[in-house]
């Protein structure tokens, strides 16, 4: 089985506090830890919610403890007068740490969403892709040119969005022994002192990253990223989810109910974001839509990664296997293309379409400042050393312009333009040759009745659709089966 090899190396861990001056302006402040994998532990509740539920007839666990408690809850903005990249200036700053090898400056959910834009499918987030590079002092920096949206069509989105925050209290809080005493926790506040990690990752052999990257808790004894823990909650794609036995499945059971046609880039990306930071541990909060827990499972990212090669083989080939890389020749094209000091815009407009990159007036972006005082002061001291390792070691981030740089730029993957590349979405327009260039609309347009049609295979060509067509009765019924012990899948 293939899995997506990556090898990134934790630097340092901090936590960051908000401090507000006189003048009544916010300003962080970054605190090193003592150890990089100073995390709460994990409180194993995969396990312990089997107790809960056999104890209480199988009644999910309330996840609010009122009505309307999400209103109240926020998590901070970085204020437009501050680099985007605020919490990664002060954490190298802090360190006194640019080491000559470091390419590419960003966070770990930028990697991703570059990653993510170049998967042919409507689900990669396309409309996310608003970002900014800006080479100076020899090296990229790359952020989102946005603000988090907070932002919901209802209630229940909101609702849906807080519970992935009430699920991490959950899952470090201690759980009294008696569990028909279990409720819904009080309101969570978000800790105003996140940890968050500075992580080397290698792209490929001639690119290295330095970014942040938020790391939710670690195992008991755990103390590397192997045994840190992605958690996540949501609602599944299924019909009743308080009808399924979710905690009498055996992992395969499971994945097929969880990652199906209607899922699977979900699961994409949080299989990215785990590898990206070197996460190998899962655990998914599951809810009803009452945002009640009805289970809670714990996966090795092997054995997601495993499904989604079952289920989506070219996707899982062609772009998740070769994200690092993908992420890394893109990272080439913007060194040979984009002019030192100047911002450049990088959107996409549609599914399918490349990646826009266009030089645009600092004025025009949402964060217009790329660099804390200390943190371009250490840039420009040890500049010199990084011009000589490029001469040296990095000769494809340069390229002559004799006709000088260009204002529009796009870029498409090298696997896509390689013969071969082509998706499971466009590969039926490959043949199809109009007179007239075909927009990207009429491409979309083709890709969504493709789309349609495989949501309308035949069960016994999509274990998850076979799943999601079980009748209650017969979930039921797998819950009388004794369980089956759950195998770590190897790696090899």
């Amino acid at each position: 089985m293939k899995v997506l090899r990556t090898y990134p190396y934790v630097k340092a861990t901090f936590s960051f506090e908000e401090n507000v001056d006189a003048s009544g302006d916010a300003h962080l402040r970054a605190q090193k830890c003592a150890k990089f994998y100073n995390l709460s532990a994990y409180n194993d509740l995969h396990r312990s919610f089997d107790f809960y539920m056999d104890s209480n007839n199988q009644r999910p666990l309330p996840m609010l403890c009122r009505p309307g408690e999400s209103n109240d809850f926020g998590v901070r903005i970085i204020p437009v007068s501050q680099p985007r990249l605020t919490r990664l200036n002060l954490a190298v700053s802090q360190l006194n740490y640019m080491p000559k090898k470091a390419d590419v400056f960003t966070n770990r959910g930028d990697l991703v969403d570059i990653a993510l834009s170049f998967f042919p499918h409507f689900h990669n987030n396309f409309q996310k892709i608003r970002h900014v590079a800006h080479i100076k002092h020899g090296r990229l920096f790359l952020w989102h040119d946005a603000q988090r949206d907070d932002t919901f069509s209802s209630s229940n989105s909101r609702d849906g969005w807080y519970s992935g925050y009430k699920f991490e209290d959950m899952c470090r809080h201690s759980w009294p022994e008696d569990h028909q005493t279990w409720t819904a926790l009080p309101e969570t506040r978000k800790d105003n002192a996140p940890l968050i990690s500075l992580v080397e990752l290698p792209l490929k052999s001639d690119v290295n990253t330095v970014m942040m990257a938020e790391y939710d808790l670690r195992l008991p004894g755990a103390r590397k990223p192997s045994g840190f823990v992605e958690l996540k909650c949501f609602l599944p794609q299924v019909d009743n989810p308080d009808s399924v036995p979710w905690q009498d499945l055996t992992t395969a059971e499971a994945l097929d109910l969880l990652v199906n046609k209607r899922s699977f880039m979900k699961f994409f990306k949080t299989c990215l974001q785990s590898r990206f930071s070197g996460c190998e541990h899962l655990v998914y909060g599951i809810r009803n839509k009452k945002v009640k827990l009805v289970g809670v499972r714990k996966f090795y990212i092997s054995e997601v990664e495993q499904k989604l090669q079952e289920l989506e083989p070219r996707l899982f080939f062609k772009h998740y296997i070769t994200a690092l890389t993908s992420v890394g020749e893109f990272v080439d094209f913007l060194f040979r293309e984009c002019k030192e000091g100047e911002f450049y815009l990088i959107t996409k407009k549609s599914v399918h379409s490349p990646l826009s990159v266009v030089r645009t007036p600092k004025q025009e972006l949402m964060f217009q400042t790329a660099f804390t005082p200390d943190f371009e002061s250490l840039l420009t001291k040890h500049e010199k050393q990084r011009n000589n390792f490029l001469k040296k070691s990095r000769p494809n981030f340069s390229a002559p312009h004799i006709d000088g740089y260009k204002d529009v730029l796009e870029y498409r993957p090298l696997s896509l333009a390689r013969k071969g590349g082509a998706s499971s979405l466009t590969g039926a327009f490959k043949n199809h040759k109009p007179k007239a260039p075909v927009d990207d609309e009429q491409v979309d347009k083709l890709a969504s009745a493709l789309q349609n049609t495989n949501l309308q295979d035949s069960p016994s060509s999509d274990p998850g659709s076979q799943s999601l067509q079980n009748s209650d009765a017969e979930l039921s019924a797998s819950a009388t089966k004794s369980r089956e012990p759950q195998k770590t899948v190897a790696e090899y």
